[in-house]
């Protein structure tokens, strides 16, 4: 019941006042960007710093909003993955990528990973890390990205939920750290 009044909640809180909540509550700094470009929520850590905004694009001829969070890291052997919700959509591997069974049913059931290097994407994304983003299950476009040397989480809705932006950017933390210490 708490869930449902919380979301009910957070459905009529501006996203302002939310995300200002939610950077104090990380140690961030947010930043308001003004009526015509989205606010900013920066967290300078040890090894440097995520980024936290919000951006539309147009699918068809409606308009969807995504919350990202981005940050850098070490990536020397040019390792790509991608974990998207599995959808009718996206059964085909992106170029330059092949589909990977993790074997971890809770993950494999609603998600899909693709990867560059198998094995080396199977010891980065363990059973921990696969476990914490099958807890992710409200988002229905939940996309989660290293390219190069930039780690991309992006949810499709503008979230304004408080507990639901901690779990994102604690996964993001330890996606960037777990991908840190491998190399």
């Amino acid at each position: 019941m708490g869930n449902i009044s919380r979301r009910i909640k957070s459905m009529f809180a501006s996203q302002k006042k939310i995300w200002q909540h939610f950077a104090n509550s990380i140690g961030a700094e947010y930043v308001d960007n003004g009526l015509f470009k989205a606010a900013v929520i920066t967290k300078q850590l040890d090894w440097g710093e995520i980024t936290i905004d919000s951006y539309s694009k147009m699918k068809g001829r409606a308009s969807v909003t995504y919350t990202r969070f981005q940050t850098e890291c070490l990536n020397p052997k040019n390792l790509q993955f991608r974990v998207d919700r599995k959808t009718l959509l996206n059964s085909r591997a992106p170029k330059g990528l092949e589909k990977i069974i993790t074997e971890y049913v809770d993950f494999d059931r609603s998600f899909r990973l693709f990867a560059s290097e198998k094995r080396e994407t199977k010891r980065l994304l363990n059973r921990r890390i696969l476990s914490n983003i099958s807890r992710q299950e409200p988002f229905r476009d939940l996309r989660i990205e290293l390219k190069e040397n930039n780690l991309l989480l992006r949810i499709a809705s503008l979230n304004k939920d408080l507990e639901q932006l901690k779990s994102l950017f604690k996964l993001v933390e330890t996606l960037h750290d777990q991908i840190d210490s491998e190399y």
